[in-house]
């Protein structure tokens, strides 16, 4: 039985299209990862939109104004929060919906108004699938 060989000619070409397949491959993870990390900055960027938003609601109402935690929460919900809570500076809760997450997790944000944590991510799950914000309204 007589074995063939390839010539060194197709085993050039042939790694050569190795190659040139990992190589695309991995352009095409990191621009997943990187279209994934513009996607989590740009919701983080807008969470910080509806904080500011919340704020001047309780401004322009005064802290303790039971109406504009309502108003806050119907802005929420219209952008598309499904859970929060409002709570004083005792930790009683005003306004409440939703089921807070018992844990947080890696924060991805934070600014002395302002923390951002991802929910369910880690160093191989991935970004995870919810941002949990903190924030105190003064």
């Amino acid at each position: 039985m007589k074995k063939t060989q390839l010539g060194i000619r197709a085993q050039l070409i042939a790694g050569i299209v190795i190659a040139t397949l990992a190589g695309m491959g991995l352009v095409g993870l990191f621009s997943i990862i990187a279209i994934e990390r513009i996607a989590l900055y740009w919701k983080v960027n807008e969470a910080e939109r509806i904080v500011m938003m919340i704020r001047v609601f309780q401004r322009s109402a005064g802290p303790h104004d039971v109406d504009s935690f309502k108003r806050s929460a119907a802005a929420l919900r219209a952008a598309g929060v499904d859970a929060y809570a409002f709570t004083d500076g005792q930790g009683r809760v005003i306004e409440k919906s939703g089921r807070l997450p018992a844990g947080v997790g890696e924060v991805i944000s934070y600014t002395p108004d302002m923390r951002v944590d991802s929910i369910g991510s880690g160093r191989f799950m991935g970004l995870g699938d919810r941002l949990f914000v903190t924030t105190a309204f003064h």
